[in-house]
């Protein structure tokens, strides 16, 4: 039996209410993926706080086969409590010093969802030879391919929302020939250990599906001549 790990948040809960402050990094429970405040400024509005210089770019990513748990509801909440049942999981199979990389996806967007309705997956690639127990097994998925506006985060998780700002609203938008693709989620990508590491010196990609404008164009081309005919 297959567990998926599912938790449905309601919207204007207390976070303090639904996580352990343990959570946050008050205390050490183990570690592997950044404390979840981060989930508060990545989907924070108010979150504009100053972060270090970064550099951004279009990179290709291949696809990723990984487990996941899925939370449902805003994603100031809902990505906290996905990486808490995340850590947990973790920490039941002792794989807090081989699993070094964790995965944010951010699945829906309020142009066609309602935020009570987001999901978002927080997602781990397995080591090598690892196979879990039958009774606590998590489902897998395909972490998506292909073309991404990347921006590197240097600095306290507290302030990715700052460079998810950047890059959404300031570098994209100069970037006449790229849109977003909403067809595939948003993806962060945090690297290295957070407890092993000055939060100063903390790291995550900050990773929007893109699309070539050409393709819009191309469309509207073909319409425009069979329209003519």
């Amino acid at each position: 039996m297959t567990l998926v790990c599912q938790v449905r948040v309601r919207p204007g809960l207390s976070i303090s209410k639904t996580v352990p402050k343990s959570l946050f990094g008050y205390a050490s429970v183990g570690k592997l993926v950044p404390p979840p405040a981060f989930a508060v400024a990545a989907f924070s509005r108010s979150s504009l706080a100053k972060v270090n210089p970064v550099r951004a770019g279009v990179v290709y990513l291949r696809p990723k086969q990984v487990v996941f748990v899925r939370s449902t509801g805003p994603y100031a909440v809902s990505s906290v409590a996905a990486w808490d049942a995340m850590l947990a999981w973790i920490n039941r199979h002792n794989l807090t010093r081989e699993v070094t990389c964790g995965y944010g996806l951010a699945l829906d967007h309020s142009g066609s969802t309602r935020p009570e309705d987001f999901r978002y997956d927080a997602c781990i690639a397995l080591p090598d030879g690892f196979i879990a127990p039958r009774e606590d097994a998590l489902p897998f998925e395909t972490l998506p391919g292909g073309a991404f506006a990347r921006i590197r985060h240097t600095g306290r998780y507290e302030t990715v929302g700052s460079s998810i700002t950047l890059i959404r609203d300031q570098w994209l938008s100069a970037q006449p020939h790229l849109l977003i693709d909403r067809r595939r989620p948003m993806m962060t990508i945090y690297l290295g250990h957070p407890t092993l590491q000055d939060v100063e010196r903390l790291r995550c990609d900050v990773c929007i599906p893109v699309r070539t404008g050409h393709e819009e164009a191309f469309k509207r081309c073909v319409f425009n001549t069979s329209q003519a005919a």
